[in-house]
């Protein structure tokens, strides 16, 4: 048996002892867990989720003159790993339960960047920078 924690995070299809009976009873019955792949989620600290906050109520009152001035960036993260996707057993409108997150360490992944200019006044043109952003 898998230790505690990776018994639900796992390449191989292990059904985890709790579901063994579940799976007994009805196809249709909306306990019955099914093998699925596993949300991916980045691993947030509370030092993260302590600078998000300060950062929102720091601008959460500032005006259109100074969101003007703002270049927003739609970014895309592109990431290789040796690793497949993580299967987990679970139940319906569980995937975003902790025990059911494959959590991710940042590694250097490849940016894409498309900077939107002008924005209050109508989104003008799409810049595409390529390669690594510099936070």
């Amino acid at each position: 048996m898998p230790p505690v924690g990776a018994s639900w995070r796992t390449n191989k299809l292990y059904l985890p002892p709790v579901f063994a009976s579940l799976c007994q009873e009805a196809p249709s019955c909306s306990k019955n867990p099914h093998c699925r792949v596993a949300a991916k989620k980045e691993l947030l600290t509370d030092a993260h989720r302590t600078s998000r906050l300060a950062f929102a109520e720091q601008h959460a009152n500032k005006g259109l003159d100074f969101w003007s001035q703002v270049i927003f960036c739609d970014e895309k993260t592109f990431r290789s790993s040796d690793h497949g996707r993580v299967r987990v057993w679970r139940r319906d409108n569980t995937r975003y339960e902790p025990r059911n997150i494959c959590m991710e360490t940042r590694k250097r992944p490849r940016h894409l960047c498309n900077v939107l200019e002008g924005f209050q006044h109508g989104v003008g043109d799409v810049v595409n920078i390529e390669g690594e952003v510099q936070r």
